[in-house]
């Protein structure tokens, strides 16, 4: 392991080791109260976890659309919200 920290290539590997993922996982806990799974066997199991990870990312993507909306004329912010998070073509 000393060995592959002395070359550039091991040390930059090992910062992409020190990145947390649980940020994330903190979030589903704490917004949407999820801290368990109610089905049972794998296939179940990954559908409502990708349930839950849908809600968290429309979640996300109304708030990022919420944030960048323009605050002068509350006509245009509607038009604005409306648009980017339902494009109509």
């Amino acid at each position: 392991m000393f060995h592959r920290l002395k070359t550039q290539a091991g040390r930059a590997r090992d910062a992409l080791h020190k990145q947390a993922d649980e940020p994330v996982f903190g979030n589903i806990d704490a917004v949407t109260g999820f801290r368990r799974f109610f089905l049972r066997r794998l296939k179940r199991v990954s559908g409502e976890w990708t349930l839950v990870f849908m809600a968290r990312n429309f979640k996300r993507l109304a708030v990022l659309a919420h944030s960048r909306v323009d605050k002068g004329d509350p006509r245009k912010s509607r038009r604005i919200r409306q648009n980017r998070l339902f494009p109509t073509g």
